[in-house]
């Protein structure tokens, strides 16, 4: 190996048993000592970061694991092949460049932290093999448990393991070797940023092995078993350590293996070794994963019948855990492995919100590709110009993408994919919103009363219910439709009519072409007899019409009545017939209710339908009522008729079956008829939506404007969406049995005639506005999210995002999405980020206007600011993710210090200060600066709502971004600070037709100054200054940073390598000669801003301490 690491003679340290005991009895810091790694292992190195590579090395990572591996290092079995195939395997990792980048120049300062996180895995290989198997039982632990939880189980191990060792006889072989490691101290942070970099690493490993990954855990889904039976923590941790070890080893070496517990799995889905596997169920099936790794014959055998019944899914590990709080009981924990506990990325998140959507559609689970289907189908339907829609209708185009990916899936993503919906729907409803915010099923058009408010035509209405009614076995009587009215001349005369559910046979008798006599199907319309409303029909008194009526379909001549104005609607009307009447009868409004009453029985018979005339029709909207059986037509009931021959009068009581009483419904006689069993079953709901859909019941635009007032309550393109009462539409069984849904907490206001009409049918309020828009504010804020980590490429979300609603989450806006841009501010997509990271932790946005950065896991999420050119800076809340971590254990956000440091003047160097009159051509005179990020020793825990743990989750940490020339400190800088301080004014591209060159004749007072090094960036001239740090934007940040830190107004010009327009110059900054080259007192007591910037300065000094004292900086510093 490279001089980099000591070698050791074989005279000295030889790493065994006597080696030990010789350093113990010398007093010697062993955990200093570097052993040669192992050859598999020399491409994880050569991949590592520089950073990262010393501290494995020298730092406290290795002392850690020469500790750990003093700890355990005769309870280690041998596994050399395990050791092998696992070095082969995290060389292979690290050699991608897809989980491994390096560090580049523009990644800036960030460089050193870029790449897999293996420190831990190099600091294990270059302290001993008992070291590199405790970090594989790091990579076990860090799979199934949380940090803290890890952690604790860590600090047990420790205390457990020196205990033991400590009580080893004198007499013993190992007694100096036990004595020494009995007597190491490792602290709980020591712990945790072990278990830290074990989880980063599993994150990128998973990420490079997906298709594998992905194998093992869908089989792993069906394997419920537990790790270990043992609730002794100690014990329960070494002898699942330990039989992984074993078992694995013998996988490798060829040697076929049986799955006793759950251990063994969980030590290849955290290692990484793939073996063929025998899964052994009602057939049996071979899964070949073809890992060059395992030896010929190495196949695990897993029987699916040796499962827990009363699990949900996965591997499950149950401990008690008593360093996990400060005070307390052991707490007992339980975590499972499988898909459903993974970390899964944004789009597969998606996929969950689709089965969180549907969970609440029927009482059992509902079918994710019907559901798929039809959100489809509904999004296809309202299609329209989707730049306006877009915002009002996120959440279906949402939901939409995620089902035609899990439609358009096949093979093993299909199966994840459903999986990942069927999680949704079991256990992840809450997501979106409580159960009692979930709308109706189908977004509220599962509920008649909005489906028929939403199909104007009360035709359209019955051909639904009817269509429903085929479904249904029962006797024609027994079963009927009464619909609302409700497109009459006047609504005061609105009534209920009935119709008939299933068609009956026609009394009179028809031939077919053979002769053969039959009786037709038709279906019956019980209609309201004019005769029986207000004063009779006038027939002497008619009007004085041109040309008389020429009509032959009006009403008024086919019930023997002469013509009024009234039956001459435009329909009846030509262009050239003119009316005249002077001789209207009296009660205008009356008549013309008894002839629309008319028109109508015209035009049911006209649609094939036999008529029945009725003497009376409900006005309420009841849900029985009981009818003279008289007026019904069909089969009497058992019985002998009347002497007269007539059907026999009583009353029979009808009651809903399904659909809407206040518009259409189909209603179910109440003792139906002895002779004919009777079987209801209801028809699909979703079919009945489908074939609302397929023949266009409801106007696209209606049925538009109702999907985008479901998320947002302004909405103002028509429709709104209220909620209506619920209402018990079923008090019989059949309805709890079928869920026939006839209610929804969403009805809404439709509307009536053309658009430019003012009525709107409004239905009755139940739940409060923001309840109701709970589910659908979920589903948009996952849209914004999903577009905010559409730029965050390979990161992944803990799936314990699920278990809370995302609409109660600090980072939406607290004014809703219906009011706010679908995009997040720089606060804002960071406490998103914090979310999904974690899982769990609600940031208040206001709390991280300092955060420059986050390191979870295996990502950097960080401000664009950070990575770009100053004057390229135009997002000021973009978050670019960088695969890394800064090496800190728990989430840590980045912030500056209050009063960044910078260097003062150093009069020794009064020689080299020029300070030359600038000649018009920048160039670059400070190529040797840098930039480099560190961190203090302040560390600001973040309450989070979990109180009474060890371990802190969530930090502030004192980030510092310092700015070297040749290795010298020169200032600490707030990049961010800078980027969006109104004191940075950007030169935008020159737009003149033609630019202008320098002319220190045109600048006011004196000629501009160059700055071509620190010393004289740091000892400023009395004039304007520019910059020498053309096409270096390290040197343009620190610039542009200490400049602004100084209260400079600064002015930062296009570094895109076209010659600079002056013109352009003197404009943004009035250095002109037609303008005052100073700033005044500050920033010039001429310019109409000079108030403003005053109260900036004043404020920034207050703030930020950016203004040092005695400097008035009354000049400009431009950044060439």
């Amino acid at each position: 190996m490279s001089s980099t690491i000591s070698k050791l003679t074989a005279a000295f340290v030889s790493g065994t048993q006597e080696t030990t005991v010789a350093l113990a009895s010398l007093n010697f810091d062993f955990s200093l000592v570097k052993v040669e790694a192992p050859m598999e292992f020399q491409g994880l190195g050569a991949a590592l970061s520089s950073r990262r590579r010393e501290s494995a090395e020298d730092g406290l990572t290795h002392t850690t694991a020469r500790k750990l591996g003093a700890l355990f290092e005769d309870f280690v079995p041998s596994v050399p092949t395990l050791f092998k195939a696992y070095g082969t395997r995290v060389s292979e990792i690290a050699a991608s460049s897809g989980v491994n980048p390096n560090g580049t120049k523009e990644h800036g300062f960030w460089g050193d932290f870029m790449g897999a996180d293996g420190t831990t895995i190099w600091a294990a290989a270059t302290s001993g093999k008992s070291s590199i198997a405790v970090h594989l039982l790091a990579c076990m632990l860090a799979r199934i448990w949380t940090g803290p939880e890890a952690t604790s189980i860590w600090v047990e191990l420790v205390a457990k393991r020196k205990e033991d060792l400590s009580r080893l006889q004198c007499n013993e072989s190992v007694y100096l070797s036990a004595l020494a490691a009995s007597q190491v101290t490792l602290s709980r942070e020591q712990l945790r940023e072990w278990d830290a970099s074990a989880r980063a690493w599993l994150q990128s490993a998973d990420k490079e092995k997906t298709h594998q990954q992905l194998q093992l855990m869908l089989i792993l889904n069906n394997i419920k078993l537990p790790v270990n039976s043992s609730m002794n923590v100690y014990q329960s941790v070494l002898q699942s350590w330990k039989q992984a070890l074993e078992t694995v080893e013998c996988l490798l070496k060829g040697m076929p293996q049986r799955v006793q517990d759950g251990s063994i799995v969980l030590g290849l889905s955290a290692w990484h070794i793939y073996p063929d596997m025998l899964v052994l169920g009602d057939s049996n099936t071979t899964v070949s994963q073809k890992d060059p790794l395992v030896g010929e014959g190495g196949i695990l055998t897993i029987g699916l019948k040796i499962m827990s019944p009363d699990r949900e899914d996965g591997v499950f590990w149950s401990l008690p855990l008593a360093h996990l709080r400060y005070y307390g009981d052991p707490v007992r924990s339980e975590r499972s492995l499988g898909t459903s506990t993974s970390r899964v990325t944004m789009e597969d998140l998606i996929q969950i919100a689709l089965g969180c959507s549907c969970s609440m559609w029927s009482k059992g689970r509902y079918d994710i590709s019907s559901a798929s289907r039809l959100i489809i189908s509904l999004a296809k339907y309202v299609e329209h110009d989707f730049r306006y829609y877009q915002k009002p209708l996120a959440w279906l185009i949402l939901l939409n993408d995620a089902a035609s990916t899990f439609l358009k899936s096949r093979g093993p993503e299909k199966e994840l994919l459903s999986r990942l919906a069927s999680f949704g729907q079991r256990r992840g409803s809450g997501f979106l919103a409580a159960h009692g915010a979930h709308p109706a099923p189908y977004f509220g058009l599962g509920d008649y009363s909005v489906l028929f408010c939403l199909i104007e035509d009360e035709e359209d209405r019955i051909e639904v219910l009817r269509n429903i009614a085929q479904n249904l076995v029962a006797a024609h009587e027994d079963l009927i439709i009464r619909y609302r009215v409700g497109e009459m001349s006047t609504d005061t005369f609105c009534h209920f009519e009935y119709a008939s559910a299933i068609p009956v046979r026609r009394e009179s008798v028809k031939r077919d072409q053979a002769g053969t006599e039959y009786s037709p199907l038709s279906h019956i319309r019980w209609l309201l007899d004019h005769k029986t409303v207000g004063t009779k029909l006038d027939n002497s008194k008619g009007c004085s019409c041109q040309e008389g009526c020429r009509f032959k379909s009006c009403p008024c001549r086919q019930g023997d009545n002469l013509c009024t104005v009234a039956c001459h609607s435009n329909k009846y009307r030509t262009s050239g017939n003119k009316f005249s009447c002077g001789n209207s009868p009296r009660n205008t409004g009356q008549r013309a209710y008894k002839i629309e009453l008319l028109e109508r029985e015209m035009t049911v018979e006209s649609r094939g339908e036999q008529t029945r005339l009725i003497t009376y029709s409900e006005s309420s909207e009841d849900l029985m009522f009981a009818w003279d059986y008289s007026e019904l037509s069909g089969r009497p009931p058992a019985g002998p008729p009347e002497e007269s021959g007539k059907v026999p009068s009583f009353n029979v009581a009808f009651k809903i079956l399904v659909g809407d009483a206040k518009t259409a419904a189909i209603f179910r006689r109440q003792d139906p008829s002895p002779h004919l069993a009777t079987r209801f079953q209801a028809m699909d709901d979703q079919s009945i939506l489908e074939m609302v859909l397929k023949q266009e019941l409801i106007s696209k635009h209606t049925l538009r404007q109702y999907m985008c007032q479901l998320a947002n309550e302004e909405f103002d393109g028509g429709i709104k969406a209220e909620d209506i009462d619920e209402r018990d539409t079923d008090a019989d069984a059949f309805e709890e049995e079928h869920q026939v849904h006839s209610q929804a907490p969403y009805s809404p206001k439709v509307y009536k005639g053309k658009k430019d009409s003012s009525y709107w049918e409004d239905s009755r309020p139940h739940f409060e506005p923001s309840t109701r828009l709970q589910y659908f504010y979920s589903l948009t804020s996952l849209s914004v999210a999903r577009n905010l980590y559409s730029h965050l490429p390979d990161a992944s979300v803990d799936l314990a995002v699920t278990t809370k609603p995302l609409h109660s989450m600090g980072w939406i806006p607290e004014a809703g999405w219906d009011r706010s841009k679908h995009s997040l501010t720089k606060t804002q997509a960071f406490a998103c980020i914090a979310m999904f990271e974690t899982g769990y932790m609600n940031l208040a946005p206001h709390s991280l206007e300092q955060v420059m950065a986050v390191s979870s896991g295996n990502s950097l999420f960080v401000a664009v600011g950070l990575l770009e050119d100053p004057w390229q800076v135009t997002d000021y809340g973009g978050i670019r993710r960088l695969a890394g971590n800064i090496g800190k254990a728990g989430l840590n956000l980045l912030v500056p210090p209050p009063k960044p440091r910078i260097g003062v003047p150093d009069l020794s160097n009064w020689g080299v200060i020029n300070h030359n009159e600038f000649e018009g051509e920048v160039e670059d005179s400070f190529r040797s600066t840098s930039l480099h990020l560190s961190f203090t020793d302040y560390q600001l825990p973040i309450d989070i709502g979990i109180h009474g743990n060890r371990d802190g989750e969530a930090f502030f940490l004192e980030s510092l971004v310092s700015v070297l020339d040749r290795g010298q400190w020169v200032a600490d800088i707030d990049v961010l600070g800078m980027i969006e301080s109104k004191n940075l004014v950007r030169c935008p591209k020159c737009k003149h037709i033609k630019k202008e060159t320098y002319d220190a004749a045109k600048i006011k007072g004196s000629a501009l100054t160059s700055i071509e090094s620190w010393p004289e960036f740091l000892d400023p001239p009395n004039s304007a200054s520019i910059t020498h740090t053309s096409k270096n934007s390290y040197a343009r940040i620190a610039a542009a940073a200490i400049a602004v830190q100084k209260g400079y107004k600064t002015l930062i010009l296009p570094d895109t390598g076209a010659r600079t327009c002056w013109l352009c110059v003197y404009e943004q900054s009035s250095l002109g000669e037609a303008h005052d080259m100073s700033c005044g007192s500050e920033y010039g007591e001429d310019s109409e801003d000079n108030e403003d910037y005053k109260q900036r300065d004043a404020e920034k000094s207050s703030n930020d301490g950016y203004q040092e004292a005695g400097n008035d900086h009354k000049y400009w510093m431009i950044i060439g």
